[in-house]
C-alpha cells in the first residue's frame, strides 16, 4: 500500500489504516462513485477521505463504518462541488466568448480557443486580468472577491464590470489592452 506510506506517522497507526482500508475502501468508492458518478473521482474522493481519517486516526475505531461512509461521501460531495463550480466557471468563460457555433464536444477547439481568451487576460491591465481569474478561473463568488479587496460588493462588481467589457472589447476588435488604464 504505497498510498500510506506517502503519509508519515507511526507504524501502529499504519497498520490500523491500513486495516480500515481494506475492510471499508469499496464501501466507501461505492458511496463516492454514486455521487460522483465518475471512477477517478472516486478514487480520489476515497483517498482523500482516508487522508482525512489519518489526521484524526486516535479517534476512529475500526468498526465506526459508518463515520467513514460518511467522511467519503462528504468528501465527494466536497469534490462535486468544485467541479460543478469549476465547469460552471468554465461555462461563463466560453459566455463570454460569445462564439455558438463553436462545438462544445470539439475539444481541440475548445483548448485553442481557452489558450487565447487566457493569453487576452493576461494581457488586460493587472486589477482587471486578477478579477477575472480569480472569478473565472477559480470560481470565487461576488462576495469572496469583494472581501479580498477590501472593497464593497458594489464596487467590486463595477470593477468586474468594466474588466469583462474590456475583455470583450479586445476579443472582439481583436486589440491588446494597454498596460495602464
Amino acid at each position: 500500500m504505497k498510498f500510506f506510506s506517502l503519509i508519515k506517522f507511526k507504524r501502529r497507526s499504519q497498520s490500523k489504516l491500513e486495516r480500515l482500508y481494506s475492510l471499508y475502501n469499496k464501501d466507501m468508492f461505492y458511496v463516492a462513485n454514486s455521487i460522483l458518478k465518475d471512477y477517478h473521482l472516486a478514487q480520489d474522493a476515497v483517498h482523500t477521505a482516508f487522508i482525512k481519517i489519518a489526521d484524526r486516526l486516535d479517534t476512529i475505531d475500526e468498526k465506526d463504518r459508518a463515520l467513514l461512509l460518511s467522511i467519503a461521501k462528504n468528501t465527494a460531495i466536497d469534490i462535486g462541488r468544485q467541479r460543478s463550480r469549476r465547469d460552471s466557471s468554465l461555462d461563463e468563460i466560453e459566455n463570454l466568448v460569445g462564439d455558438e457555433s463553436v462545438s462544445i464536444e470539439d475539444d481541440i477547439i475548445n483548448r485553442e480557443m481557452f489558450n487565447i481568451l487566457l493569453k487576452k487576460i493576461n494581457n488586460l491591465p493587472n486589477a482587471y486580468g486578477e478579477l477575472i481569474f480569480l472569478k473565472y478561473i477559480y470560481g470565487l463568488s461576488d462576495q469572496e472577491l469583494a472581501e479580498m479587496l477590501g472593497i464593497s460588493l458594489e464596487n467590486m462588481r463595477m470593477r468586474l464590470s468594466r474588466a469583462r467589457n474590456k475583455l470583450k472589447e479586445m476579443l472582439t476588435e481583436g486589440k491588446e489592452a494597454p498596460d495602464h488604464e
